[in-house]
């Protein structure tokens, strides 16, 4: 959720604020990297920047199962571990 002055801000998926979305956006990487994980940075860094890119050069688009394993691998270093998901994704 994203926060001002070190505050979560209330009522958040309420506001219409463009600019104000822009800005919360724009300060995410610096909000993971102050968690001091380096891992989930350089995970983050992957997800919102390199595959993208590499997914919009195949044609046809499609994803490869090492790239579905750093998804979930990204999405539980950011919230609650469960080695089952893992596991699942992984076979």
């Amino acid at each position: 959720m994203p926060s001002v002055a070190g505050k979560y801000v209330e009522g958040v998926w309420q506001e219409d604020n463009c600019a104000l979305w822009r800005r919360w956006l724009d300060g995410y990487d610096e909000a993971i990297a102050a968690l001091g994980n380096e891992k989930l940075t350089n995970l983050g860094r992957w997800f919102q920047q390199e595959l993208p890119a590499q997914l919009q050069e195949r044609i046809p688009t499609c994803i490869y199962a090492d790239e579905l394993q750093g998804i979930a691998a990204w999405k539980m270093h950011r919230g609650v571990w469960r080695e089952r998901n893992r596991q699942l994704v992984a076979s």
